[in-house]
């Protein structure tokens, strides 16, 4: 009996020792340094509106934000990328990163803009542990300036992804793509601008008329915001660029006073102006996007709206212009009147993932 009685404690001690390492294995996986291979691309890749410069990702950073309180657990910079990404691979890093369940913010391009982009690295140092700054509630707060969205900067792009497991094996989980663990990740950003092409349709009056404006060759944009934030979905409607700040002008191939002639009509083509998005979901039309030429001393203007364009591809959503978006304007100067005929639509169809489930090396 005493026999049968040391076994049975033995086998106990066993199932004790057994349960207690595999909590310790447990625990030990919690927000225990890891690597995660990512491979971020522009959604521009085979756009049929973009061109190169819409999708160049110079820098990507990644912050990951605890899932169950909402901190700052890592800030990582990806180094080393190459020009462009116009070229359609995907470019592949290893980021230093922790075990656990996060919410991801992904951004790229924030050089240009200099003074988020110190704030953001702020974030990686002396910040981490602020129990306000280094809160996701702070990042939802921050914004990226209208002078990150001149034709000749890189542009801002973001993506954010809720959920994501990230496991000690270097596997991960991302609810978006399914429950499977992968081994690479592959991402696309989303840019928070929007690119503005238009075409003109002008009589000779009304040609001569413009010419003597002094603002000949310059299409405006007022009720441009001066920011974009970082998060989607938040107002930006509220702080407005001063009255005719934003334009644009003839491409260099078409000569001033000698645009090409479609019957008695003038046709000029003004090409990529980037702006923020707007975000205006209070159907204010004052706040509208709005395009204005100059004839004579008479300003012409009309609104941009979504669901206006024959073949528009958004719908309509009140005045907003949301992130990644296209507008391809068509404006007919007439003789009392200027019409927009503004298509808006995705910079490109092409999915947010192309998931890729790879088993172990």
């Amino acid at each position: 009996m005493r026999t049968v009685h040391t076994i049975l404690l033995s086998c106990l001690a066993v199932l004790l020792l057994a349960a207690c390492n595999r909590d310790e294995v447990e625990l030990s996986q919690t927000e225990q340094p890891t690597v995660i291979t990512i491979g971020a691309g522009s959604r521009g890749i085979g756009d049929a509106d973009g061109t190169a410069e819409d999708y160049y990702i110079n820098s990507l950073r990644v912050l990951g934000y605890r899932t169950s309180n909402g901190t700052l657990a890592f800030n990582e910079m990806a180094l080393g990328l190459p020009e462009s990404t116009a070229n359609g691979h995907e470019v592949e890093k290893i980021i230093d990163v922790l075990a656990g369940n996060f919410t991801i913010v992904f951004i790229a391009n924030e050089h240009s803009d200099p003074a988020l982009s110190k704030k953001l690295q702020d974030l990686k140092s002396y910040y981490a542990n602020d129990p306000v700054i280094g809160n996701i509630s702070y990042l939802k707060g921050q914004s990226f300036s209208h002078e990150a969205f001149d034709k000749s900067e890189d542009i801002p792009m973001v993506l954010i992804r809720e959920n994501v497991t990230i496991n000690a094996d270097s596997t991960l989980i991302d609810p978006t793509v399914g429950s499977a663990p992968m081994f690479k990740w592959y991402v696309k950003m989303i840019r928070l601008g929007v690119r503005v092409d238009v075409r003109l349709s002008i009589n000779d009056t009304r040609l001569a008329d413009w010419q003597a404006s002094g603002h000949a060759n310059k299409i405006y944009f007022n009720n441009v915001p001066d920011r974009a934030y970082i998060f989607p979905g938040l107002n930006n409607s509220e702080s407005m660029l001063p009255v005719d700040s934003k334009f644009i002008t003839l491409d260099p191939g078409i000569a001033p006073g000698s645009p090409p002639k479609v019957g008695d009509a003038n046709m000029f083509h003004y090409y990529r102006l980037i702006l923020p998005e707007s975000s205006n979901p209070d159907l204010i039309e004052a706040k509208a996007v709005t395009l204005k030429l100059m004839e004579g001393a008479t300003p012409r203007t009309g609104p941009i709206k979504p669901g206006t364009g024959i073949g528009d591809k958004f719908g309509t959503n009140g005045y907003t212009v949301p992130r990644n978006h296209y507008i391809d304007a068509f404006v007919r100067v007439l003789e009392t009147d200027v019409t927009i005929d503004a298509g808006i639509m995705p910079w490109q169809d092409i999915p947010i993932y192309i998931p890729e489930i790879e088993g172990p090396i």
